[in-house]
Protein backbone atom coordinates (compact mmCIF):
# COMPACT_ATOMS: atom_id res chain seq x y z
CA UNK A 1 0.00 0.00 0.00
CA UNK A 2 1.19 3.51 -0.70
CA UNK A 3 0.18 4.61 2.79
CA UNK A 4 -2.92 5.39 4.79
CA UNK A 5 -5.55 8.08 4.44
CA UNK A 6 -5.45 10.71 7.17
CA UNK A 7 -8.44 9.45 9.16
CA UNK A 8 -7.42 5.81 8.88
CA UNK A 9 -3.95 6.70 10.13
CA UNK A 10 -5.51 8.50 13.10
CA UNK A 11 -7.72 5.50 13.91
CA UNK A 12 -4.74 3.13 13.66
CA UNK A 13 -2.21 5.18 15.60
CA UNK A 14 -3.97 7.54 18.02
CA UNK A 15 -7.72 6.94 18.16
CA UNK A 16 -8.13 8.67 21.53
CA UNK A 17 -6.15 11.78 20.58
CA UNK A 18 -8.29 14.80 19.77
CA UNK A 19 -8.67 15.29 16.02
CA UNK A 20 -7.24 18.82 16.15
CA UNK A 21 -4.14 17.60 18.00
CA UNK A 22 -3.64 14.74 15.52
CA UNK A 23 -4.08 17.12 12.58
CA UNK A 24 -1.47 19.42 14.08
CA UNK A 25 1.00 16.53 14.50
CA UNK A 26 0.45 15.43 10.90
CA UNK A 27 0.91 19.00 9.62
CA UNK A 28 4.17 19.31 11.58
CA UNK A 29 5.45 15.97 10.29
CA UNK A 30 4.59 16.96 6.70
CA UNK A 31 6.31 20.35 7.07
CA UNK A 32 9.42 18.72 8.55
CA UNK A 33 9.53 16.10 5.79
CA UNK A 34 9.17 13.17 8.22
CA UNK A 35 6.12 12.01 6.25
CA UNK A 36 4.96 12.72 2.72
CA UNK A 37 1.57 12.95 1.07
CA UNK A 38 0.60 11.60 -2.32
CA UNK A 39 -3.00 12.37 -3.18
CA UNK A 40 -4.83 11.46 0.04
CA UNK A 41 -2.21 8.94 1.13
CA UNK A 42 0.21 9.71 3.96
CA UNK A 43 3.44 7.69 3.84
CA UNK A 44 7.13 7.73 4.59
CA UNK A 45 8.98 9.98 2.11
CA UNK A 46 11.04 7.12 0.68
CA UNK A 47 8.12 4.71 0.30
CA UNK A 48 6.98 3.99 -3.27
CA UNK A 49 4.63 1.40 -4.68
CA UNK A 50 5.07 0.37 -8.29
CA UNK A 51 3.35 -2.05 -10.59
CA UNK A 52 5.13 -4.90 -12.31
CA UNK A 53 5.72 -4.33 -16.02
CA UNK A 54 2.92 -6.78 -16.90
CA UNK A 55 0.51 -5.00 -14.54
CA UNK A 56 1.58 -1.60 -15.88
CA UNK A 57 0.90 -2.77 -19.45
CA UNK A 58 -2.51 -4.15 -18.54
CA UNK A 59 -3.35 -0.98 -16.58
CA UNK A 60 -2.49 1.17 -19.62
CA UNK A 61 -5.06 -0.89 -21.53
CA UNK A 62 -7.79 -0.63 -18.87
CA UNK A 63 -7.21 2.92 -17.56
CA UNK A 64 -9.08 4.62 -20.42
CA UNK A 65 -12.19 2.61 -19.51
CA UNK A 66 -12.03 3.80 -15.90
CA UNK A 67 -11.32 7.43 -16.76
CA UNK A 68 -13.65 7.84 -19.77
CA UNK A 69 -16.56 8.81 -17.51
CA UNK A 70 -14.80 9.78 -14.28
CA UNK A 71 -17.95 9.99 -12.12
CA UNK A 72 -19.53 6.87 -13.65
CA UNK A 73 -16.66 4.39 -14.10
CA UNK A 74 -17.61 0.86 -15.05
CA UNK A 75 -17.61 -1.89 -12.45
CA UNK A 76 -15.03 -4.66 -12.57
CA UNK A 77 -17.47 -7.09 -14.24
CA UNK A 78 -18.26 -4.54 -16.97
CA UNK A 79 -14.57 -3.94 -17.67
CA UNK A 80 -14.03 -7.70 -17.85
CA UNK A 81 -16.90 -8.10 -20.32
CA UNK A 82 -15.75 -5.19 -22.47
CA UNK A 83 -12.17 -6.47 -22.70
CA UNK A 84 -12.68 -10.26 -22.53
CA UNK A 85 -10.19 -10.33 -19.66
CA UNK A 86 -11.21 -12.67 -16.83
CA UNK A 87 -13.04 -10.85 -14.06
CA UNK A 88 -10.66 -12.18 -11.38
CA UNK A 89 -7.69 -10.81 -13.32
CA UNK A 90 -9.30 -7.36 -13.62
CA UNK A 91 -10.29 -7.36 -9.94
CA UNK A 92 -6.78 -8.31 -8.79
CA UNK A 93 -5.23 -5.64 -11.01
CA UNK A 94 -7.60 -2.96 -9.72
CA UNK A 95 -6.64 -3.84 -6.14
CA UNK A 96 -2.94 -3.55 -7.01
CA UNK A 97 -3.43 -0.25 -8.84
CA UNK A 98 -5.41 1.07 -5.85
CA UNK A 99 -2.37 0.34 -3.67
CA UNK A 100 -0.37 2.76 -5.84
CA UNK A 101 -2.85 5.57 -5.16
CA UNK A 102 -4.10 5.83 -8.76
CA UNK A 103 -7.51 4.30 -7.94
CA UNK A 104 -9.89 4.34 -5.01
CA UNK A 105 -12.24 1.45 -4.14
CA UNK A 106 -15.40 3.53 -3.70
CA UNK A 107 -17.77 0.56 -3.55
CA UNK A 108 -17.48 -3.19 -3.98
CA UNK A 109 -15.78 -3.76 -7.36
CA UNK A 110 -16.29 -0.09 -8.25
CA UNK A 111 -13.05 1.86 -8.58
CA UNK A 112 -12.71 5.58 -9.27
CA UNK A 113 -9.58 7.27 -10.60
CA UNK A 114 -7.62 9.55 -8.30
CA UNK A 115 -8.46 12.61 -10.43
CA UNK A 116 -12.18 11.83 -10.18
CA UNK A 117 -11.97 11.43 -6.39
CA UNK A 118 -10.11 14.73 -6.14
CA UNK A 119 -12.87 16.43 -8.14
CA UNK A 120 -15.61 14.70 -6.14
CA UNK A 121 -13.99 15.86 -2.89
CA UNK A 122 -14.09 19.44 -4.17
CA UNK A 123 -17.75 19.06 -5.19
CA UNK A 124 -18.68 17.67 -1.78
CA UNK A 125 -16.81 20.54 -0.10
CA UNK A 126 -18.70 23.03 -2.28
CA UNK A 127 -22.03 21.41 -1.39
CA UNK A 128 -21.14 21.60 2.29
CA UNK A 129 -20.17 25.26 1.93
CA UNK A 130 -23.43 26.05 0.14
CA UNK A 131 -25.84 23.96 2.22
CA UNK A 132 -23.98 23.14 5.42
CA UNK A 133 -23.86 19.46 4.43
CA UNK A 134 -23.91 17.26 1.35
CA UNK A 135 -26.88 15.11 0.40
CA UNK A 136 -27.01 12.29 -2.12
CA UNK A 137 -29.61 14.03 -4.31
CA UNK A 138 -27.52 17.22 -4.54
CA UNK A 139 -24.37 15.26 -5.36
CA UNK A 140 -26.27 13.21 -7.95
CA UNK A 141 -27.49 16.41 -9.63
CA UNK A 142 -24.00 17.92 -9.58
CA UNK A 143 -22.24 14.94 -11.14
CA UNK A 144 -25.03 13.83 -13.45
CA UNK A 145 -25.17 10.29 -12.19
CA UNK A 146 -27.56 8.07 -10.34
CA UNK A 147 -28.57 8.26 -6.70
CA UNK A 148 -26.99 4.90 -5.91
CA UNK A 149 -23.58 6.05 -7.15
CA UNK A 150 -23.90 9.32 -5.19
CA UNK A 151 -24.66 7.33 -2.03
CA UNK A 152 -21.63 5.08 -2.64
CA UNK A 153 -19.42 8.15 -3.07
CA UNK A 154 -20.67 9.78 0.12
CA UNK A 155 -20.32 6.52 2.07
CA UNK A 156 -16.77 6.19 0.74
CA UNK A 157 -15.94 9.68 1.98
CA UNK A 158 -17.46 8.77 5.36
CA UNK A 159 -15.34 5.61 5.51
CA UNK A 160 -12.07 7.42 4.89
CA UNK A 161 -12.93 10.24 7.28
CA UNK A 162 -13.36 13.04 4.76
CA UNK A 163 -17.02 13.42 5.75
CA UNK A 164 -19.19 12.23 8.60
CA UNK A 165 -22.76 11.07 8.22
CA UNK A 166 -25.37 12.95 10.22
CA UNK A 167 -28.80 11.44 9.53
CA UNK A 168 -29.33 11.83 5.77
CA UNK A 169 -26.52 14.35 5.30
CA UNK A 170 -22.75 14.23 5.23
CA UNK A 171 -20.74 17.00 6.89
CA UNK A 172 -17.19 17.85 5.96
CA UNK A 173 -14.43 16.70 8.31
CA UNK A 174 -11.45 16.89 6.00
CA UNK A 175 -10.13 19.28 3.41
CA UNK A 176 -10.22 18.89 -0.40
CA UNK A 177 -6.47 19.53 -0.38
CA UNK A 178 -5.93 16.07 1.12
CA UNK A 179 -6.74 14.66 -2.31
CA UNK A 180 -4.41 16.98 -4.23
CA UNK A 181 -1.31 15.71 -5.90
Amino acid sequence: MLGAEHERLRRLTAPTLARAAFDHLVDEALAAGRIAQTSSWLHLPEHRVTLSSADADLWRTLAPLVTAEPFQPPRVRDIAKATAIPEDTVRALMKRVARTGQLYPVALDHYFGDDAVEQLAAIVAALCAEHGAARAAELRDRIGGGRKVAIHILEFFDRIGYTRRVRDTHVLRGSPEQFGK
